[in-house]
């Protein structure tokens, strides 16, 4: 018996080819679909409770085809990352803030599932996280990030400062007497002259700025009226605490020609 080239939907099976049972294979297509639509709902219902009750097979097949297509993964991956780095950029941002909560509490839980691991880690690594945490900080750019970091969470960190001094009394002792040993070397009695004036009149957009710092790398200077001046909290987190020799030696000599003196 011949075959008819049309079916009820009036597709033509000569194009579209038949299944073994005489059944359009394009209809067959389109009934799937509507079936998979119709009942979407109920299909994700079950799939997340077969998963559920399935986790470690599903873990492990995950792992299994992961292993197995690795370059396969990796490359389409970095593809993506390449062709969407602003779109991943404004996705993380977003996903990171509504989800901030949940991310500390599964970073807590990782954290003290794995102290062990983790600290063996840090002490085999130790000195090449500092100094590359030290290098990081040392920039303009690091330097104005630590800061505003403190300024978003200073209730947070001096409260953890606090429990450290608590806990380490020994260290905190040397650190106080270092502290009070330069604060004595850069505070004078005899230049206070003007320093309640300056404070008074300082704007609320603006920060107070040793021109030459109090602890610098290379030169100090003193906590005086004429090495003080206003600068955006930005500027001064920037600036930090450098100032070269030839630099203080100008300010010097500015200082000494308004004075008259030269």
């Amino acid at each position: 018996m011949a075959r008819k080239q049309f079916c009820p939907r009036n597709h033509d099976t000569f194009v579209t080819g038949r299944d073994d049972n005489n059944y359009c294979l394009e209809c067959k297509y389109l009934h799937s679909r509507e079936f998979h639509a119709k009942h979407r709902d109920e299909e994700i219902r079950k799939s997340a409770e077969w998963r559920k009750e399935h986790k470690e097979e599903v873990i492990e097949n995950n792992r299994v085809y992961h292993l197995e297509h690795q370059d396969e993964l990796n490359a389409k991956a970095r593809e993506y990352a390449r062709d969407h780095q602003e779109e991943r950029k404004e996705y993380m941002v977003g996903y990171r803030i509504e989800n901030s909560d949940a991310i500390k509490e599964q970073h807590e839980k990782y954290l003290e599932e794995h102290e062990e691991e983790i600290q063996k880690w840090y002490d085999e690594h130790r000195d090449k996280i500092n100094a590359k945490q030290r290098e990081k900080n040392s920039t303009p750019e690091g330097k104005a990030k630590k800061r505003l970091y403190y300024l978003a969470n200073k209730e947070e960190i001096e409260a953890y400062k606090k429990q450290w001094a608590k806990d380490h009394p020994e260290s905190t002792k040397i650190s106080s007497l270092k502290a009070k040993t330069n604060r004595g070397l850069r505070v004078v009695p005899w230049g206070r002259d003007g320093l309640k004036e300056f404070y008074l009149n300082m704007p609320d957009y603006m920060s107070e700025d040793h021109i030459i710092p109090l602890c610098g790398d290379e030169v100090s200077g003193l906590h005086v009226r004429w090495n003080l001046q206003y600068l955006p909290l930005i500027d001064n987190i920037k600036k930090g605490n450098k100032c070269t020799p030839e630099e203080a030696t100008k300010h010097y000599e500015r200082i000494l020609i308004e004075a008259g003196l030269k």
